[in-house]
């Protein structure tokens, strides 16, 4: 298991990729958190989820993702990856939503 503490300024936010063995959790310390994420066979976008404080998303292994701050002010936020040979897969199909 990894957890660390990542903060994101304005606009800021982490390229899509995914992972093949690992599954994420974020969860929401400060400000909002947005996670764009894709369906595994097709890359098709699937629904936003934006996170408050206090709130958190799972995201499965193989899904592309990407987190990202879409507010004015800071975001800091826990990412918490489960047991398995991590890796980081760019993916190219991603889009923003925004």
């Amino acid at each position: 298991m990894f957890v660390k503490e990542f903060s994101f300024g304005p606009n800021e936010g982490i390229p899509w990729h995914s992972h093949s063995q690992v599954f994420d959790i974020f969860y929401c310390l400060e400000g909002q958190l947005q996670i764009e994420s894709a369906e595994i066979a097709n890359g098709q976008a699937r629904p936003c989820v934006m996170l408050d404080a206090g709130e958190s998303t799972r995201i499965e292994a193989g899904t592309p993702h990407h987190p990202s701050n879409p507010g004015t002010g800071p975001c800091r936020f826990l990412l918490i990856q489960g047991i398995g040979q991590y890796d980081w897969l760019p993916f190219k199909g991603g889009h923003s939503q925004s």
